[in-house]
């Protein structure tokens, strides 16, 4: 969960190790603080090295990156509950897609 600079470093670390990982980030961009504070991470600014880092993971095999998704509760046998926001951004839903999404 978050997709922040210690998110994404985890699920790189885990989808390299062969793990199948879901990201869920509650905003519609990986970063977290990266994206408003001056940091330098292997030579490259934050945004750059986060927008790295995403191309990354999704171009894994066994990764989901879920944008725009809140976490809300982690249930006995690994299971979390998620909700995705699909639509509320847009001025208005188109007529197939849900309000939102359950995963």
């Amino acid at each position: 969960m978050g997709g922040g600079p210690a998110g994404l470093a985890a699920a790189l670390a885990a989808s390299g190790g062969g793990a199948r990982v879901v990201l869920a980030e509650q905003d519609h961009r990986v970063g977290g603080c990266l994206l408003r504070e001056r940091r330098v991470l292997d030579g490259a600014s934050g945004a750059e090295w986060a927008e790295h880092a995403r191309a990354e993971f999704v171009s894994r095999g066994e990764t989901r990156l879920l944008t725009r998704t809140q976490v809300f509760g982690y249930y006995d046998h690994n299971v979390l509950g998620a909700v995705e926001r699909v639509a509320d951004h847009l001025p208005e839903t188109p007529g197939h897609l849900p309000r939102q999404r359950l995963w």
